[in-house]
């Protein structure tokens, strides 16, 4: 049982039949052949039986077994896993458990795992929760951070600053240490069953073996003998060694190296993150252990770790070897040896201006610590000097009490959180570059005196906004912080510069930052109307419930009455609100962004023109559906009152630049500067016919009066115009009698497409462009629909709901209308809300009939769309008949005839309403006497025969007639578009 009994995992890979089988070989082996081998030649023996029962182990694993890295052998010899008491091979394997390369004889790295310390991102939230900045939003991503523990959520909420938990981010990534790999084995390593040497004679015999110590603790050498070799130094061994190659051999040297190390396995037990039996090299630590066993988990100590060898006991305090304190014992592991991490004991946390910020765990049986102690646990303060020390503790009912009269000597124990600030937080000499720059931060006044030192020298971003930058000073006599706006563009030209005083801050505006001044946030509070009001909004016309109805949803008469269900009406039945009501809003994001929350108080308190020229400087439509995709820059979270500030400074930039909008500006700024930053002008922009808006303060009335002028900036004296604040600036365009986009011809013309068009453009000349009409082309059912009209008829769709929900409610409350009606009147007020408008036109479309009658030629307009479809060969009958269909065309054929081979009407039919729709979209009321229509109406095909519903079984509604209509007419024009187009 030689080599097999050390690996104990391969019998349990195997079935239990076939461990019998193998257990028996073994015995068998030695029993019968190893005897029979030299002893020089018994390692290399056991070996190959090893590799053999190695490989019928691997053949009873299941196939999708072996193909998992490590647990195949993959040409390089079987490598079983170190699992412990797990009795599946696969279960370590997925646990990352620890495999141990047998050929090379020492292990492999550390299983995967979770770090302990944070990423970058996991940072971010991290701290965001502990200051309580985290939205809510943000809250499952906190969730994802497993490193996290309890106890450094608590501290860190406690201190409102992120302290991790100190000694555990040492496992991250860590190796266990191979020995071998650095360097020769010390003289006092003491030899024992399973080393492997390398002793190599040269003289009289020359030779070179590699010795196994074996099961009875010795080092076989031909002609040597036995010699004992368990539990003795490599030195010793080496002198008893030389000592007999000298007795034996005449002139021999004779040299011992260690080529292999023993493997010693050893428990590890508690709070790690793979507990189990692991197979580490003799000279390994504990350490190794930790690690190699994926180190120790937060809720385990690091001051208490337990070793058990035989009947002795050893502790050792991490804290030793991770600070240098004390005697920074780590033990080397011995075969058998046990180690047990206890959970965590008591800690304490420093945090504030500190060099290493964490949590700390107390010593084994010390309730309490000196607060200079724990200082020096944190590796002591920032300054050596001038520091602030607080307190902060947990009483009896849970309450925390913050303590400042503490001095180095007060003693803290568990809970307690140490805090260190500065007593006077005031730098000399010092000034400081903020945003858009490169390398924000302080700098020596010394070394950069002005504007100009600080922000050149490749200080900026390629984002940097140079027409206006800001300086934060303090007014010499006041005392008072105050901004300075200064043109960034001048000082970097060299035109201009600014010496820097002590504390002074430049802030930097990016692009970014100045777009957001032309942003929904910003104004929707510094338009007049909103800022009156705070931003509103028209509520949408929905749908809700008539028995939840209340004096927030609507402000009806006889309100009590008209929160009650109408009778016989479902809990769900509907009802839309009252579409006029407006409804008062916050600012959206106000609370996430300081600047906006500043802006918002500003507006609030003065409500003048202060921002006037800001609220010009774009048409901004605040609406629901588009957000503002420009997130709070972090300036303005920063610098709240830099948002106001800028916006007093801003010009308007209309017109042919690329980005429009609001841009802050220091008087005299050139035209060209801002235009640039507003992304440049676009090839359709007059530079010579460019108009200049002033406002010109008159000091003697105390009003302010509004210039306008032309300028030419493409002349060389025009390039000179320069800008202030308040002003603006719109570039006009070239004027092009092209529109501004094509119509869209389709079916059957000669070249059907999208076709360019000209300012007064007629249809027959778009028509003649395409080459004409096909000869299957029906012109009389040409579609013409227009985007202008579409929307206009989507409005008055959307108005004809809200009559009608206003109309349901009033009828509901006032009992006017059956209790059956309600279903199909909130069914007709969702079908109106979900119908969209098709915007047709009807239009004369024949080529032929356009050249006589010219006036029939239509304008046409960017983004009309004609659609002339093939000659149809039916009519469409629909409405309220008993079987709607499409009938195939006969000329000459009556609408009684079509309704008749359409079923005939149903009871609930306006007999007296029926329409035809011509496939122009041009309707006619077809009158009736007796059912027998006359006189007989000629129907084209591709016309559409209506049967409306009867709208007076649904109540004395005024509107439900007239809506019932408006319903079956938008219907109608898209069951005909259908029709004419087959």
């Amino acid at each position: 049982m030689n080599g097999l009994a050390e690996h104990p995992e391969i019998i349990r890979m195997a079935p239990p039949a076939r461990n019998v089988r193998l257990l028996a070989a073994m015995r068998g082996v030695r029993g019968e052949f190893m005897r029979f081998v030299h002893p020089g030649f018994r390692g290399k023996i056991r070996q190959v039986v090893m590799a053999v029962v190695a490989a019928l182990a691997v053949a009873s694993v299941p196939a999708a077994a072996q193909q998992i890295p490590g647990l195949s052998g993959g040409g390089q010899g079987f490598v079983p896993f170190v699992m412990g008491t797990a009795p599946n091979p696969l279960d370590a394997a997925r646990q990352g458990a620890t495999r141990t390369d047998v050929s090379a004889g020492r292990p492999s790295t550390a299983p995967s795992r979770a770090g302990i310390g944070f990423t970058d991102d996991q940072r971010i939230v991290a701290t965001r929760f502990c200051d309580g900045t985290l939205r809510p939003e943000e809250r499952e991503l906190l969730l994802r951070i497993p490193n996290f523990s309890l106890v450094e959520q608590d501290y860190c909420r406690r201190a409102a600053q992120l302290l991790p938990a100190y000694g555990y981010e040492t496992f991250d990534g860590a190796r266990p240490s191979d020995a071998l790999a650095n360097g020769a084995v010390s003289d006092t390593y003491r030899l024992g069953i399973g080393d492997e040497l390398a002793i190599t004679m040269r003289g009289q015999v020359s030779t070179t073996s590699r010795v196994v110590v074996d099961r009875e603790g010795r080092v076989i050498i031909e002609a040597l003998g036995p010699i004992p070799a368990v539990g003795r130094s490599l030195g010793e061994f080496r002198r008893e060694l030389v000592a007999r190659v000298q007795a034996a051999f005449i002139g021999t040297e004779v040299f011992v190296s260690l080529s292999n190390l023993r493997l010693v396995v050893v428990n590890v037990l508690g709070e790690v993150t793979v507990p189990g039996q692991h197979q580490l090299t003799a000279l390994s630590t504990v350490l190794d252990a930790l690690t190699l066993a994926g180190g120790v988990k937060k809720t385990g100590s690091l001051r208490r770790i337990m070793v058990q060898r035989g009947d002795a006991t050893f502790w050792i305090d991490l804290y030793d070897l991770l600070s240098g304190f004390g005697s920074g014992r780590d033990l080397t592991l011995h075969e058998g040896d046990r180690i047990v991490v206890p959970a965590l004991g008591a800690t304490v946390a420093v945090g504030g201006k500190v060099r290493r910020p964490a949590i700390f765990e107390l010593p084994e049986g010390v309730a309490a610590i000196t607060l200079g102690q724990a200082l020096d646990l944190a590796g002591g303060p920032l300054r050596p000097q001038g520091n602030r020390l607080f307190l902060r503790s947990i009483d009896a009912t849970g309450r925390e009490v913050t303590v400042s009269n503490v001095d180095r000597s007060t003693r803290i124990g568990e809970g307690d959180v140490v805090f260190v600030e500065y007593g006077e937080d005031v730098q000399v000499n010092i000034v400081r570059l903020e945003g858009a720059v490169r390398s924000p931060g302080a700098r020596v006044r010394s070394a950069a005196p002005t504007v100009r030192a600080i922000a050149g020298s490749d200080s900026l971003t390629q984002e940097a906004y140079l027409p206006l930058a800001v300086l934060e000073t303090t007014d010499p006599t006041t005392g008072a912080t105050r901004y300075f706006a200064l043109s960034l563009y001048r000082v970097l030209s060299g035109e201009q510069d600014f010496t820097l005083r002590d504390n002074d801050r430049l802030i930097v505006l990016s692009r970014n930052d100045v777009r957001f001044l032309s942003g929904e946030r910003v104004q929707a509070l510094i338009r007049p109307t909103q800022a009156e009001r705070g931003l509103t909004k028209v509520q949408k016309p929905v749908v809700e419930q008539l028995p939840v109805l209340g004096d927030t949803q609507l402000q009806l008469p006889r309100q009590p009455l008209a929160q009650q269900p109408a009778a016989g009406t479902a809990a769900a039945a509907q009802v839309e609100r009252d579409p006029l009501r407006l409804e008062r809003l916050a600012p959206r994001d106000a609370t996430q962004c300081a600047g906006i929350d500043v802006l918002k108080s500003v507006v609030d308190r003065t409500r003048s023109q202060r921002f006037a020229s800001a609220v010009l400087a774009v048409d901004v439509v605040v609406t629901e559906d588009e957000p503002d995709k420009i997130p709070c820059p972090v300036v303005f979270n920063t610098f709240p009152d830099l948002l106001p500030y800028l916006l007093e400074h801003v010009a308007a930039i209309n017109g042919e630049v690329r980005v429009p909008g609001a841009y802050p500006v220091v008087a005299g700024t050139p035209v060209g500067v801002v235009a640039a930053a507003a992304g440049g002008v676009t090839l359709d922009a007059d530079l010579s016919r460019v108009e200049f808006t002033r406002f010109e303060s008159e000091q003697r009335t105390g009003t302010t009066r509004t210039t306008r002028q032309l300028a030419d900036i493409s002349s060389v004296q025009g390039a000179l115009a320069t800008i202030s604040p308040s002003d603006m600036v719109r570039f006009n365009a070239f004027y092009s009698d092209l529109a501004a986009g094509p119509v869209l011809l389709a079916g059957e013309f000669f070249r059907p497409g999208y076709y360019d068009i000209r300012r007064g453009e007629r249809l027959s000349e778009v028509i003649a462009r395409a080459g004409g009409l096909t000869q299957q082309a029906y012109a009389f059912g040409a579609v013409f629909t227009r985007e202008r009209v579409r929307q206009a008829e989507q409005e008055s769709f959307q108005r004809a709901a809200r009559d009608l929900n206003s109309a349901v409610v009033l009828a509901v409350s006032r009992g006017e209308v059956r209790a059956e009606a309600i279903t199909a009147l909130q069914a007709l007020s969702r079908q109106i809300t979900s119908t969209q408008a098709v915007g047709r036109i009807v239009i004369e479309a024949d080529p032929t009939v356009l050249q006589v009658r010219p006036e029939f030629d239509i304008v046409l307009e960017p983004g009309d769309t004609i659609f002339m479809p093939k000659r149809p060969n039916s009519v469409l009958v629909i409405g309220d008949v008993l079987n709607p269909i499409s009938l195939p065309f006969i000329a000459g054929t009556r609408v009684d005839t079509y309704i008749r081979q359409a079923g005939g009407f149903q009871r609930s039919a306006d007999q007296n309403r029926v329409f035809l729709v011509y496939p122009n979209g041009a309707a006619q009321q077809v009158e009736s006497n007796n059912w027998v229509y006359a006189p007989p109406t000629q129907v084209p095909p591709g016309s559409t025969i209506v049967v409306p519903k009867d709208p007076a079984p649904l109540g004395a509604l005024f509107v439900v007639r007239e809506l019932a209509l408006l319903v079956s007419q938008i219907a109608v024009t898209a069951a005909s578009v259908a029709v004419i187009s087959r």
